[in-house]
């Protein structure tokens, strides 16, 4: 579990270095949004389950959390600005739920 968290992260971290030299440019990639949907595959049930109780683990929770719900996002806008509302609805879905 532990491991996937690790990789969720780093794959978070790759996607936004990424995507922020993307922005500056004006343009999104579809290889950017490759990873992000990779990322965001990573993501199973509820952050820290094990110790989802315990006080220690709530700020890493509420980041992890944060970080999802903000991939997700960009991954509906990025889908939405390519004329792909199909995936984009998939993702926000997911979202929700």
């Amino acid at each position: 579990m532990a491991v996937a968290r690790h990789c969720l992260c780093d794959s978070f971290r790759r996607f936004r270095a990424e995507t922020n030299g993307y922005r500056g440019r004006g343009a999104r990639t579809a290889a950017a949004e490759v990873r992000r949907d990779e990322a965001l595959e990573l993501w199973r049930g509820r952050p820290l389950g094990e110790v989802a109780d315990t006080e220690f683990a709530q700020p890493l929770i509420r980041r992890l959390t944060a970080m999802y719900e903000s991939a997700c996002a960009e991954l509906v806008r990025a889908h939405t600005d390519a004329d792909r509302p199909e995936l984009a609805l998939s993702v926000a879905e997911r979202l929700a739920a």
